[in-house]
């Protein structure tokens, strides 16, 4: 099978799994807006932002080191022990500091949630683990009903808990850890992790191995995190618990494309880690990343007009000061997706240190600006922030990656994209009904046109298997 092929269908097990449950997740927004204050929910946003960045220790990135090696070794069973084992050791000397550290700091300042917080930590860190060993392994079916599943335990919880018990905001975190916990038994038996992890196995060379590939990563995850979630710590000092409910609810919208990406770029550091060695790897990694930029390109902008034509149904009146910031977020969160694809590129080539840095030097403009503007343009500053932290680790990623693979891109095709941006910026920002259906139109033409080259191939071979089926 091709890599391009490959690639294709690694995708489109992953977009069953988590296209379908991601639906939803995004169906049910409406009822947290309407059942929990701004208040409550910019407070537990602010635990969660807390979670993912304690994460980054408690694991210390391994599980990324996990999926890069076994990925590696598929054909060498004991290698592939070894690593697993190793990085188990480290997950379990991790979680036991970590408790230690957690207890310290609540004996000093109490943490709202401290039994639910330390759970949703050592639920997540275990579900991380074993979901990048079924990558690595190349379970992708496995990791996608994990996915499903995941997702659909954390909103049947948060219905029970929300709607029908009114618990309040609780409950989401009660649903994060009880959704991971699921996740992992799922993993636990479908992989058997028993016959993967032996303690005679072991070994401090793979461990440092490991930990030089996935250390690097540390201050390129806790990049990301000032990057994408510090915008919430800040409006929070500055401006309050109620309007991070309002910034909190605009980035649930991206989270729609966000999906949609993270789908692909799954099975994207797949490919590119297989292929990395190929003697027309340059080829081939070229052409995706052009094909990637035009068809995100195109589905971004197709939910930017459709948030447009659905606000009131999806968000409502409560939250209405968010509208601005979706558009600006949204095209944020587009160029985050393209550093992602050059992030896979770089951690093919295991260098970890560029994807680091580079997240660094994004992170700290994205504080600049936020703590520069934040009491002159108020919430505008978050979203501007983060929008120009995207932009600079993209010029630099993309700056790295051709200095080892030979990059073109389409000056022309960018060209269409502004434009195009801008046209969908007009009718956003208008607002009008009939305007944002004419650009609706307008952009599926182009988008199809421009993405002739995946969408033809796509529906023929769609086409052949239903007309295979028939005959059967």
């Amino acid at each position: 099978m091709s890599r391009e092929k490959n690639l294709v269908k690694n995708t489109a097990i992953l977009a069953i799994g988590q296209l379908s449950s991601k639906v939803f997740t995004f169906l049910l927004l409406p009822v947290y807006t309407s059942l929990l204050a701004p208040d409550d929910f910019g407070t537990i946003d602010v635990l969660q932002t807390v979670i993912s960045l304690a994460l980054y220790f408690v694991t210390l990135q391994i599980e990324n080191a996990v999926f890069r090696f076994v990925i590696e070794n598929r054909t060498n069973q004991e290698d592939q022990i070894g690593y697993i084992a190793s990085a188990g050791a480290v997950l379990l000397v991790m979680a036991g500091i970590s408790t230690i550290i957690f207890g310290v700091i609540q004996a000093i300042y109490e943490i709202p949630y401290f039994a639910l917080v330390m759970l949703a930590l050592w639920t997540q860190s275990a579900y991380l683990f074993v979901a990048n060993l079924a990558r690595g392994l190349g379970r992708n079916a496995d990791y996608s009903i994990a996915s499903f599943i995941v997702t659909v335990s954390s909103l049947a919880v948060n219905i029970v808990l929300i709607v029908g018990l009114k618990v309040g905001a609780a409950s989401i975190l009660i649903a994060l850890v009880v959704s991971n916990f699921i996740g992992f038994s799922y993993f636990l038996c479908r992989l058997r992790i028993w016959k993967l992890v032996k303690l005679s196995a072991v070994s401090s060379n793979k461990i440092q191995e490991m930990l030089r590939y996935s250390l690097p990563l540390i201050p390129n995850a806790i990049s990301w995190w000032i990057a994408n979630m510090s915008d919430r710590l800040i409006i929070i000092c500055f401006l309050g618990t109620a309007l991070n409910g309002i910034y909190a609810a605009a980035n649930k919208i991206p989270t729609i494309y966000t999906t949609i990406f993270t789908v692909f770029n799954t099975a994207w550091t797949e490919s590119v880690s297989l292929a990395i060695n190929d003697s027309d790897r340059d080829e081939y990694i070229n052409s995706m990343l052009n094909n990637g930029f035009k068809l995100f390109s195109f589905i971004n902008m197709g939910i930017i007009v459709c948030v447009s034509l659905s606000f009131q149904w999806l968000i409502g009146k409560q939250y209405e000061e968010a509208y601005n910031h979706i558009f600006i977020l949204l095209v944020a969160i587009f160029i985050n997706s393209m550093c992602s694809l050059l992030g896979g590129v770089l951690g093919g080539l295991k260098d970890t240190k560029v994807i680091g840095w580079t997240t660094v030097v994004g992170a700290i403009v994205n504080a600049l600006i936020n703590f520069a503007l934040i009491q002159s343009i108020g919430l505008y500053a978050a979203s501007i922030s983060t929008l120009a932290s995207y932009l600079i680790i993209y010029v630099f990623r993309m700056n790295a990656v051709k200095k080892v693979v030979s990059m073109r891109i389409s000056t022309r095709y960018l060209g269409q994209c502004a434009a195009m941006l801008l046209l969908v910026g007009v009718g956003y920002f208008r607002r009008n009904i009939l305007v944002n259906v004419v650009i609706l139109a307008v952009l599926v033409v182009w988008g199809v046109y421009q993405n002739r080259t995946i969408l033809v191939p796509l529906l023929n071979s769609l086409k052949t298997k239903a007309i295979r089926n028939v005959k059967e």
